[in-house]
């Protein structure tokens, strides 16, 4: 339905009958006399009298009404006709407060639902607000998170979803979490929130661009250790500032969210406060957190969280930050992890504070964990295991480990390589484009390009016709080294092995035209 403009006629008139109390069949305003409505509109600055030839009463507030929609002040009108200080000067029978919300859903119902405005209470008081179409960006299991883009700024509105705003015990956990969020907005670990909407049981808050989750599936292939240890450092410390509130948290990679490359914890639809407690009709709650992230004694009953269980959820959060998949692998923080995670409560970390020294401990010793130099060592010590070199080949930073291999020892990653193509060939072909892509996308000396093509060749010769797939992936890499990058050393290349029938005559017949 095509939207109506604030100061469309039709409207005005109604709201004109409406206010000043002869249209009750559609709302339930007070009759206002012509001397009421006089002062009425002299308290917003005009300077009327009230006496022989004063027009009918809804005229004249048409009339109101419209100058004060072309002076853009039409929102003072409104809320000002339906405030309990404006609705306590009448005899009314019953609640003034009751009357003023009946108002709100009239006004609503018969007036705003034609256009892009409505009557929303935030905060317990009511304003008009333009309503923008948003777009769903995220959800849970009781809400949902929308997109609002406002005066050039962008919002996310969380609101309760529809089948819970019946229930009384979900709208109040939900307004909890709004004011425990409201609570640490001078925290610079949480998402900032901004309003509570009573109207529809939603709040705005800070708009972020990814969840953790996104962030490291679009990241991981590039950071470094430092830049993890960065992400993990500042989540370690916001949880240390929840406990300090003594609040607990649902952690996992949906509900940390990263702003300007910065984590924020969010949703904090079942924190508790551990100092408080709250009546549920139940302690087993649908959707306690996120299962690979949550501690197994919290999976059937909420009432076992507390910080050790937060504790669990950190250093799964933590293995996931440096495996770079819920897959967890071996890295420099594992011993931190394992102990965060123990199933012994005895053994895992006590608090937030405590896994925070060890943390800085390992950062700042020299102990480090680089799969680089781990097959690197298997090489020199002519020691291979090949579950080891599985283990660093499959993940997702697999084809920045092989690049820097390569860059350190061309014969060991061509080695490592050709041992791969033979033991684990059905993910192989996988491992090639995961190098290939880093090779386009890294920034090379020169020189450096020529091991990937000659190691390439040499492969390329060694597969020849039995995988069509990953021959062409290598010649991908051969040509981009010779062409794209111009490296006369592979060009010449090419032309030695142009006619090698160990490479396939579907690729030598290109480098022949």
């Amino acid at each position: 339905m095509k939207k109506l403009r604030i100061d469309n006629p039709s409207l005005i008139e109604r709201l004109s009958k409406s206010f000043v109390g002869d249209d009750q069949e559609n709302t339930s305003y007070p009759y206002r006399s012509g001397s009421n409505l006089v002062k009425f509109f002299n308290e917003l600055g005009y300077d009327d009298v009230y006496g022989a030839g004063f027009p009918t009463r809804w005229r004249y507030a048409e009339e109101r009404i419209k100058d004060l929609v072309k002076k853009k002040r039409f929102d003072e009108f409104l809320i000002k006709s339906i405030s309990i200080e404006e609705l306590i000067r009448f005899d009314i029978d019953g609640s003034i407060e009751e009357l003023h919300n009946i108002l709100i859903e009239e006004l609503n119902n018969y007036i705003f639902n034609y256009t892009d405005f409505k009557i929303v209470t935030i905060n317990s008081v009511a304003v008009l607000r333009k309503i923008e179409p948003l777009d769903c960006i995220g959800g849970g299991y009781f809400a949902n998170v929308y997109l609002l883009e406002e005066s050039g700024n962008k919002y996310a509105i969380k609101k309760l979803k529809e089948e819970f705003t019946n229930n009384g015990e979900y709208i109040h956990r939900f307004k909890r979490e709004y004011e425990m969020m409201n609570d640490l907005n001078d925290c610079e670990y949480t998402i900032t929130v901004y309003e509570y909407n009573e109207d529809d049981y939603s709040f705005k808050m800070e708009y972020a661009e990814y969840t953790l989750k996104e962030y490291i599936e679009n990241n991981f292939h590039v950071m470094n250790d430092s830049w993890k240890e960065d992400l993990c450092d500042n989540i370690i410390k916001g949880l240390i500032k929840l406990h300090e509130s003594t609040i607990h948290r649902d952690l996992s990679y949906n509900n940390i969210l990263i702003n300007n490359n910065r984590p924020k914890l969010a949703d904090f639809g079942l924190g508790k406060n551990l100092d408080k407690l709250y009546s549920y009709k139940t302690v087993s709650e649908k959707q306690v957190g996120t299962p690979l992230f949550t501690d197994p004694r919290q999976h059937h009953n909420i009432k076992n969280a507390n910080e050790q269980t937060d504790i669990y959820s950190l250093g799964k959060i933590i293995d996931y930050i440096f495996s770079g998949s819920i897959i967890s692998e071996e890295h420099k923080y594992s011993s931190l992890v394992a102990i965060a995670t123990h199933r012994n409560l005895e053994k895992r970390y006590k608090n937030a504070k405590e896994l925070h020294e060890s943390f800085i401990s390992i950062k700042n010793s020299d102990f480090s964990f680089n799969p680089v130099i781990e097959l690197e060592n298997m090489f020199k010590e002519e020691n291979i295991s090949t579950e080891k070199m599985y283990s660093y080949l499959t993940r997702k930073n697999a084809g920045n480990i092989l690049l820097e291999l390569i860059l350190k020892n061309r014969g060991y990653g061509g080695e490592c390589l050709e041992i791969f193509s033979v033991q684990f060939a059905h993910e192989f072909n996988e491992l090639l484009s995961k190098l290939y892509n880093e090779l386009k996308e890294t920034r090379l000396n020169y020189s450096e390009y020529d091991s990937f093509g000659y190691i390439s060749m040499d492969l390329l010769k060694e597969l020849g016709s039995s995988n069509p797939t990953a021959s062409d992936i290598l010649a991908s890499i051969i040509n981009y080294c010779a062409y794209d990058i111009n490296r006369f050393n592979i060009q010449r290349l090419i032309e030695d092995n142009k006619n090698d029938k160990d490479i396939p005559y579907i690729i030598r017949e290109k480098w022949i035209k």
